[in-house]
């Protein structure tokens, strides 16, 4: 084949020379291909859907309120515990005030125990650390149906530490579960809850 095609440019040559005719060598061509490459799509804004075609519009209802929620917080960033100390008192007379206190702010007193109880036999249960469960049953099913993750800090609950200069009363501080759980609407129930939290525990410090 390439014999072939030399043969046919010689007698093109030839004739070109015979007819003074100006023929141009054949040259390759050089084509490049073009592929179209689609511009990426804009990301969308908070709140909107992603254009695009069927079964591509998602919703960022559950992104946008997540977010909203962690910037409708306060500024404020709550400490973790709240602690009373109730100064020259024992174990029993700041627990039998502290259970008087829960009752008279619309509170039920649910029960009371050794840090240890039920890990160890009765007769060693530590008789330093005590804990007061106590509840509020509208105020905790609207906290469950608020958001479930709030069965974290229920049903409440004081720590009572014995010292030697009287009992420290230590609760978690319900205001800051709801900060972390960036749950705006939950905040403002914990809020009050926290200031019941401190009311209950003053009092029972005098």
């Amino acid at each position: 084949m390439l014999k072939f095609r030399n043969s046919l440019w010689a007698v093109t040559i030839a004739l070109v020379s015979l007819t003074g005719m100006a023929v141009a060598q054949p040259q390759m061509m050089n084509v490049t291909p073009t592929v179209s490459v689609p511009s990426p799509r804009p990301l969308p804004l908070r709140g909107t859907e992603v254009p695009g075609g069927e079964g591509d519009n998602v919703s960022l209802a559950t992104s946008t309120s997540t977010v909203a929620a962690e910037e409708n917080l306060p500024v404020v960033v709550e400490e973790n515990l709240l602690t009373v100390f109730a100064p020259n008192k024992s174990m029993d007379q700041v627990a039998a005030a502290l259970i008087d206190s829960i009752n008279a702010n619309n509170y039920s007193f649910v029960r009371q125990q050794a840090i240890d109880s039920r890990l160890v036999p009765t007769a060693w249960e530590a008789k330093s650390v005590r804990i007061i469960y106590f509840c509020n049953f509208a105020m905790m099913n609207r906290a469950l149906a608020l958001d479930p993750r709030s069965a974290e800090m229920l049903p409440c609950r004081v720590t009572l530490l014995e010292t030697a200069q009287g009992i420290e009363m230590i609760a978690v501080n319900p205001a800051w579960v709801s900060q972390r759980l960036a749950n705006p609407v939950l905040h403002q129930d914990c809020l009050k809850l926290k200031r019941d939290f401190m009311t209950i525990m003053q009092e029972a410090s005098q």
